[in-house]
C-alpha cells in the first residue's frame, strides 16, 4: 500500500515536470512565432499616397492590426513565462530534499535545461 502510493506521487511528480518541460517549450515557439510577426511589422510595403480624397491606407490598417496582434502575444508570453517560472520555483523546492547529486543533475537537466539522455550521461560520467 505504501508502495502503491509513492510511486503514484513519484507519477505526479514526473507528469508535471514534463508538464512544465512542454510549458517551455510551447513558450519558445510562440517567442518564435512573436519574433516572426515583428519581421513582417518591420518589411511591411512603402505607403501609397495619392490626391485622391478618401484613398484607402491598407498599409497604416495592416500595420495597426500587427501592432496590436504584438503587444497582445507579448502580453500572453510574459504572463506564460511568469507561469513558467512558478513551476520551476516549486520544483527546486522539490529538488532540494533530494539527497543525491545525481539523481538531482538529472532531472535539472532533463527538465530544466532539456538535455538529451546522451548529454546527460557524459555530464555525469564523462566520455567513458
Amino acid at each position: 500500500m505504501a508502495k502503491e502510493k509513492q510511486h503514484s506521487g513519484v507519477a505526479a511528480v514526473k507528469k508535471r515536470l514534463e508538464d512544465y518541460q512542454e510549458l517551455d517549450k510551447y513558450i519558445q515557439h510562440q517567442i518564435e512565432r512573436m519574433e516572426n510577426l515583428e519581421s513582417k511589422m518591420y518589411h511591411l510595403g512603402a505607403q501609397v499616397l495619392t490626391d485622391m480624397p478618401k484613398s484607402p491606407n491598407t498599409v497604416a490598417d495592416r500595420t495597426g492590426a500587427l501592432v496590436a496582434q504584438h503587444e497582445e502575444m507579448l502580453e500572453r508570453i510574459k504572463g506564460l513565462i511568469e507561469q513558467r517560472d512558478r513551476e520551476w520555483a516549486w520544483a527546486k523546492s522539490l529538488l532540494s530534499s533530494i539527497k543525491k547529486a545525481n539523481e538531482r543533475t538529472v532531472i535539472e537537466c532533463r527538465y530544466h535545461d532539456g538535455e538529451k539522455w546522451e548529454t546527460i550521461a557524459k555530464i555525469l560520467y564523462g566520455d567513458r
